[in-house]
């Protein structure tokens, strides 16, 4: 609870994530979570006192609607891209990802949260009714200590595991961040 409690305060004096929620709420997408990097990045340049901006980034959006056909969903990307060009967005309709294409998926965000490679990426704020809320189906205590651990789904996996240690090598955060890499 004291993680989740700090990790609010820090979105909270980060004026951006008001906004990007006011944005995300002029698409109608329902229930948007904010996830990975944007809050990963905010609390270890925190913890190492390094500056932090939401533009340096990309804002990983993640949402689930079922009626959206993959057509509405480019031309929602194109347009979200275009207006609001300071942010780099990478919007996750969740239910058009499956399996096999690396990105998240699930029946709902929530649940793709759990196919993210990494602990400490996977985790999301949503805003609703005015307050800010925290998924973290890892909990956070990887996020703040800033370890890397793979999630469950890519240690019972040795091609996902070999995945997750590709793609942490080329993320480079052990040059930014003091982080520690574990593939447990």
């Amino acid at each position: 609870m004291q993680y989740e409690k700090e990790l609010i305060t820090l979105v909270k004096r980060t004026p951006e994530f008001t906004e990007i929620f006011h944005i995300l709420d002029s698409y109608q997408l329902g229930k948007a979570l904010i996830c990975g990097g944007a809050l990963r990045d905010l609390v270890w340049n925190t913890l190492s006192k390094q500056p932090t901006s939401l533009l340096r980034g990309n804002i990983d959006v993640l949402y689930g609607d079922s009626a959206e056909t993959y057509e509405q969903l480019l031309t929602r990307r194109a347009l979200l891209g275009q207006c609001h060009s300071k942010y780099l967005w990478n919007l996750q309709n969740v239910v058009l990802n499956n399996s096999q294409t690396r990105q998240p998926f699930g029946k709902t965000p929530e649940e793709a949260l759990t196919t993210l490679p990494e602990t400490c990426s996977a985790v999301a704020i949503t805003f609703e009714a005015g307050t800010f809320k925290i998924l973290a189906p890892f909990g956070l205590q990887d996020l703040f200590n800033m370890e890397v651990h793979p999630t469950p789904r890519f240690i019972k996996d040795s091609a996902l595991l070999n995945q997750f240690k590709r793609r942490s090598a080329l993320k480079g955060w052990e040059q930014r961040w003091p982080v520690t890499f574990f593939a447990d």
